[in-house]
Parts: structure tokens; sequence; C-alpha cells
């Protein structure tokens, strides 16, 4: 191997950490000349908008990728954890007693299912029995 052939070797591509913007998950993706990646989990394509950590593919970027995921899942946990929390401090309304959610009878008017039986009462007669 001369100096000339060890020039034009391909140099190995250098990964970036970044965050999606749609399921807001880390991840370690090559860079490229484009500026832009696709999520792993959710599909998203997008642009690279802010470069968190930039190193050679291996067990470094994937420690951040993991410590910022994991840090990111606890604050989630906590945060349902205090919603909960609010939800079970508030105390529920007392539920109408049953005489008070019942609207009051009004006298019907008009045509009904007298000894006729009104116009709905032919149209349930003409209907053909399925």
């Amino acid at each position: 191997p001369s100096a000339a052939s060890a020039g034009q070797r391909a140099k190995m591509p250098e990964h970036i950490v970044v965050r999606c913007f749609s399921c807001k998950t880390h991840q370690a993706v090559a860079q490229n000349k484009k500026g832009k990646f696709a999520c792993r989990l959710c599909g998203e394509n997008q642009s690279v908008q802010h470069i968190i950590a930039r190193g050679t593919p291996g067990k470094e970027l994937r420690l951040i990728v993991q410590d910022l995921n994991y840090t990111k899942g606890k604050e989630a946990e906590a945060a349902e954890a205090l919603r909960f929390q609010m939800e079970a401090a508030v105390e529920p309304l007392p539920l109408p007693a049953p005489e008070e959610s019942r609207p009051p009878e009004l006298p019907v008017e008009g045509p009904g299912p007298g000894p006729g039986g009104g116009k709905w009462a032919q149209f349930v007669a003409a209907a053909p029995a399925v």
C-alpha cells in the first residue's frame, strides 16, 4: 500500500447523536451531506437541527444515547406519577340523586300514538320483515 492509496481509503463515517422531533427519542445516526435522517422508531424523515454529540460509531455514542433516553424516561415517569397524584387529590363531585337527574316530563302535544297509532306506526306496519 502506497501513500496515495492510503489517502484514497474511505474514512469511517462520523456519527452524530440527535433527537427525533416526533417521538423525542435520542439516537446515533451517520452524518450525511444532506443533513437529514429518518427516525428508527417512528420513521419520520427530518433534518438535523441540533447535534448533541459527535464521534465514531461505537460504545461511547451508545452510552450517551442510553443515558439521554434513560433520563427522558425517568422524567416521563415522574410527570405521570405527578399527574396521577393530582387526579387522586381532586375529590370527585357528588353525583346528583336519581330524581334530580331526570328532566321533568312534559305533556306531549299534537298527533301521537293515539287510536290510529300515528305516522310511525303506519311506517313500521308497512316495513317488510327482514
